[in-house]
């Protein structure tokens, strides 16, 4: 896991695996409800080149 960013050879998603570890920890928290509904959640910077 030395490598810090992942690239899909398959679909040429190319993302930094701490980004994408944030996502989903997010997704799985808003999914489950851990959050508040007027909670002020906003993604501040993600790219897919």
């Amino acid at each position: 896991m030395s490598e810090r960013v992942h690239h899909c050879p398959d679909c040429g998603l190319v993302i930094d695996r701490d980004v994408n570890a944030a996502l989903n920890i997010l997704h799985r928290a808003l999914s489950a409800g851990a959050l508040p509904s007027d909670a002020n959640v906003e993604v501040l910077n993600s790219s897919v080149v």
